[in-house]
């Protein structure tokens, strides 16, 4: 992997419906662009000057969410920074298979197993109970299918790799019993800020930390 290029033809090669084959090229993937910093300082700064990608990326008041490749209605590849200390603090779902390999930070991991027998759609806490308890520290990876539950907590200033896969599921699923604490998060949030795009500023900020943690080069070592 030297390239965008070469990075783009190696997740447009993947079959997105093998798990276990998707999950280890993907992981593959994420570990060499995280090793290849050169490659990812040269994604990272195209984005301002990317429409399609800029257009893309949120600055929200928890986490920001960088898009550096995109192929719409299939994969889409980023950087997450979570702000502050984040708590998942409803059980959920994705509408995509998604994998994560943690740069900098990390977070605890609760994975949920439903004992309503179903592999999919709506369910409640009281279909839970807690199977898995994992730390994800910097350089770990792991893949989540698309009707797993989890939720994570999140240390203050966590960076990842995040590769989602095409959309599997029509929608994703909190626990419905907590529908009403969702409403009131996302509106506390619509409260806070009003537009959630990314600016030039937000992402220069970005670019900034990513430098000052080795993540990303500095100009002088271009």
């Amino acid at each position: 992997m030297h390239t965008v290029e070469d990075v783009h033809r190696e997740l447009d090669d993947i079959d997105w419906q093998l798990s276990r084959d998707s999950a280890t090229r993907a992981r593959g993937i994420l570990r060499r662009l995280a090793d290849d910093r050169p490659l990812l300082t040269d994604m990272v700064e195209a984005v301002p000057n990317t429409p399609e990608l800029m257009g893309r990326c949120e600055h929200h008041p928890l986490m920001s969410r960088m898009v550096l490749a995109d192929r719409p209605g299939g994969w889409c590849l980023r950087l997450h920074r979570f702000e502050h200390d984040e708590r998942d603090l409803i059980p959920h779902t994705h509408r995509r298979a998604i994998y994560s390999h943690i740069l900098l930070g990390g977070y605890l991991q609760a994975w949920h197993r439903r004992t309503d027998g179903k592999d999919g759609g709506p369910f409640t806490t009281a279909d839970l109970v807690p199977a898995v308890i994992s730390i994800e520290e910097p350089g770990a990876d792991y893949m989540l299918g698309d009707p797993l539950i989890h939720q994570t907590i999140m240390r203050p200033g966590t960076v990842s790799l995040f590769l989602s896969g095409p959309a599997r599921q029509d929608q994703w699923w909190p626990a419905c019993d907590l529908n009403g604490m969702v409403t009131e998060m996302k509106k506390d949030d619509m409260e806070q800020v009003k537009d959630f795009s990314m600016t030039p500023a937000h992402h220069a900020a970005f670019a900034a930390m990513l430098r000052s943690h080795g993540i990303i080069t500095g100009r002088t070592e271009l």
